[in-house]
């Protein structure tokens, strides 16, 4: 590397993008200073208060050789949302001015540009090298697993730290000064460039959770995001659109089958009057689902709902501000209007958003596959009747999110149907005997975070979690992770986590931007 008279601050802003370089600087070329041992291609990854950074540069010079004493050093860690036109350079991003770094990680979540700074004070020429951190917390991302504790709600986190090896932190609400009554729900509802919502649903409300520590409390109440607040919200339902060309639609529907509408886009917006009336006219009750499109190239997709009064889908345009009848293009394997309850709907990775649908007269299972778009380009994927085992008793459904696979639950046993093969029947898969399953489902991780391949990769696992019969709740949780090979193939356990309290749902809090 070549190293130039300069104020160090001016170079480091001119070669990060998103700072603009507002002085008019003479840089000169002089002898070679070389800096290495600082990984500057990859991420390094902590976890806050577990981890410690360590880097051990080499520095190699034609001047001093190996004696480093002529030498000042210095470790600077800068917030990627960091303004330094607005708040300039501070001390406050100075870490360490050791040589060697071993710094202990307290940093918030989120994502930081290091440098590692060589000055010469004998003659004012600075040197530097720039590296990459991105600092995770037990409560920044993870498997959030909602627990019944006697009438009250429990928090524990799965974290996983790599591929192999998981941290989980039991009863995260335990100094909680708050009264949650039962725990109903968890729901993640992600949004692009943040806004994301994280919200638990107990008997006394809901609650967008802290995105630091996932604390809940009055604070953070949802109904203060009402305009007319309600004494409590209570939500079954909630989706925000992603690719909206127009707008970034926040729904959710609450317990009486209202649905409302907050406009992501807009700064301040809230939740108003309820939506659930036919191109604002005709009121419905709204089924408590709401479907999205999680692939980039389907540009202003609308959002799915269900008309439960009319047994019908419906859909909310990009930018219209009430639900209309959905509307399809290409083959019609089935009419808007079904005449059936809808018992799940699923969002998801790759573009599909698939309906299991009752008959009310039959008992008879139905399974829906809707490609969502912009107004009138909706596809028909799939259609056809679920056929298998016990489906007089099924519990809950999940679809995978690549193969046209579908699983649902009974008791303590989980079976696989392949939709693309309907006239065979669903198989037993998945046995657990003296254990009742309480969640089965799939996850979407979104595309445009840098996951790894083995973050990824769990958005095609199957979660099932139990709870073990006759022990005490504070240890009788379960939840382990399958991959689902294709050709129905069997399923292959990957991890299992026992010991959590007893579950009454898990869902996936992803890390924001």
């Amino acid at each position: 590397m070549k190293y130039k008279y300069l104020l160090f601050l001016a170079l480091a802003w001119c070669v990060i993008s998103c700072y603009d370089d507002k002085g008019n600087y003479d840089y000169k070329e002089i002898n070679e200073l070389k800096i290495s041992g600082i990984e500057d291609k990859v991420y390094y990854e902590k976890i806050a208060f577990v981890d410690s950074l360590k880097i051990y540069p080499e520095i190699e010079s034609p001047w001093y050789n190996d004696d480093h004493e002529r030498y000042q050093f210095t470790w600077k860690l800068i917030p990627s949302t960091a303004d330094v036109n607005v708040d300039g350079d501070t001390i406050d991003y100075v870490v360490s001015q050791e040589k060697n770094l071993i710094l202990p990680i307290t940093e918030k979540a989120g994502t930081y540009r290091g440098f590692f700074i060589v000055s010469d004070p004998g003659n004012g020429i600075s040197w530097y090298k720039n590296f990459y951190l991105r600092v995770r917390t037990l409560t920044s991302e993870g498997w959030m697993v909602l627990c019944d504790k006697g009438g009250e709600s429990r928090l524990d986190i799965i974290f996983n730290v790599n591929e192999n090896e998981d941290m989980i932190a039991h009863d995260l609400w335990q100094e909680l000064n708050f009264s949650t009554g039962k725990p109903i729900k968890l729901i993640n509802s992600y949004r692009t460039g943040g806004g994301s919502a994280r919200l638990f649903i107990s008997e006394k409300g809901t609650y967008n959770m802290d995105k630091l520590d996932l604390h809940v409390g009055e604070d953070n109440n949802l109904r203060w995001e009402f305009g007319a607040q309600p004494e409590k919200v209570e939500v079954r339902a909630s989706g925000i659109s992603q690719f909206g060309s127009q707008t970034s639609y926040w729904i959710v529907v609450d317990k009486n089958g209202d649905a409302y509408l907050n406009d992501k886009k807009i700064w301040g917006s809230i939740f108003d009057f309820p939506i659930n009336k036919l191109e604002g006219k005709t009121p419905f009750v709204a089924a408590p689902f709401v479907g999205v499109n999680y692939v980039s190239t389907y540009s202003g997709p609308s959002v799915m709902m269900y008309d439960e009064t009319n047994k019908q889908f419906v859909e909310v345009i990009d930018g219209a501000s009430y639900p209309s009848v959905m509307k399809f293009n290409g083959t019609q394997l089935f009419s808007a209007q079904t005449g059936q309850d809808m018992v799940h709907l699923e969002s998801t990775k790759n573009g599909y958003n698939y309906a299991i649908l009752r008959d009310p007269r039959t008992g008879k299972y139905f399974f829906y596959g809707i490609i969502l778009n912009a107004s009138g380009k909706n596809t028909q994927e799939y259609y056809g009747e679920v056929f298998g085992p016990n489906l007089d008793r099924v519990k809950q459904f999940a679809c995978h999110h690549m193969y046209p696979y579908l699983f649902y639950a009974v008791d303590n046993k989980v079976y696989q149907f392949d939709m693309s093969h309907p006239d065979r029947e669903a198989k037993e898969v998945l046995s657990f005997p003296g254990e009742t399953i309480q969640v089965i489902k799939f996850t979407a991780f979104v595309a445009w975070e840098a996951y790894k391949d083995w973050e990824r990769a769990r958005n095609y696992q199957l979660l099932v979690a139990t709870n073990v019969e006759d022990k005490d709740e504070n240890g009788c949780g379960i939840v382990r992770m399958y991959d689902v090979p294709n050709l129905m193939g069997d399923l292959v356990q990957k991890k299992e986590h026992m010991g959590l309290g007893k579950i009454v749902d898990v869902t996936y809090r992803e890390r924001d931007k």
